[in-house]
């Protein structure tokens, strides 16, 4: 299970928790007309702002980040472009030889076994991670859109919740009869505010770390290709790479190389 997951589930549970234990009666906040405003009302808004496209593409992407497991590091990309060197005098195409490992590494890979110039291979895998990039940025951009919309919806229920509610005091009106309205009128702002700030401002975040964690790969494994058409000397590939580690990256992969020997 992903640490995402791990975090959807945790704040989840933390609300119902606040909901069990905030009141004497937690069935005041289960209100099906808050839930379809604010959720409903969410989902309207973004059909009209995006192309059902957009939104899907969205979907795949959010259960990509939330769903996936064992995403390479940075350390695991420099530590597979090393053993590609390491056999890159040998004869034969580098797919052939190694047909797994990251994906972005395989397109490379793919370049120098058609013979593409160092100018040419430069070029073609930075237009790869520009467009990467603008497809994240685009997904981000979507979804602190939407964040904006659940709170607003949340408060359009509220006042139609109080506005319901003054319209019915009568003279004999007391607080006890009162209450229970006005708790069910708040209850969607509660709603807007869980939609907004417990699910779709943490992706946006989620999806700007993996942003920057994939960009940075996706450099390092440039440089290493770029370095591998270069035919340049393993070692000399290990350092050069290892110079986009973290100080304890680079030290536990020089351990692992002297365990390997």
């Amino acid at each position: 299970m992903s640490t995402h997951t791990i975090g959807l589930l945790l704040s989840i549970g933390i609300a119902i928790w606040a909901v069990l234990t905030s009141a004497k009666d937690p069935s005041i906040y289960f209100n099906s007309h808050s839930i379809v405003l604010v959720v409903g009302g969410t989902l309207a808004v973004a059909l009209i702002a995006y192309r059902p496209a957009e939104l899907i593409n969205l979907l795949k992407v959010a259960s990509m980040v939330i769903g996936k497991r064992n995403r390479q590091s940075s350390k695991s990309v420099v530590a597979e472009l090393v053993q590609i060197s390491q056999s890159q005098a040998k004869a034969g195409s580098y797919l052939i030889k190694f047909p797994g490992g990251h994906p972005f590494v395989k397109d490379g890979l793919r370049l120098l076994d058609n013979q593409f110039e160092y100018e040419e291979i430069e070029a073609i895998m930075t237009s790869m991670m520009q467009e990467r990039k603008a497809e994240f940025q685009r997904e981000i951009e979507i979804v602190n859109t939407l964040a904006k919309y659940p709170p607003a919806f949340g408060m359009v229920g509220t006042v139609l919740g109080l506005v319901s509610m003054l319209g019915s005091i009568q003279a004999n009106s007391t607080a006890s009869t009162i209450g229970p309205s006005m708790a069910i009128a708040l209850a969607t702002t509660f709603y807007g505010l869980v939609l907004a700030n417990y699910i779709l401002t943490p992706l946006a975040d989620s999806l700007s770390n993996r942003l920057r964690s994939e960009t940075a790969e996706r450099r390092i494994i440039i440089k290493g290709i770029l370095l591998l058409e270069q035919q340049q000397d393993p070692v000399f590939i290990e350092e050069a790479l290892n110079a986009h580690l973290l100080p304890h990256q680079r030290q536990q992969t020089n351990n692992d190389r002297m365990e390997a020997a």
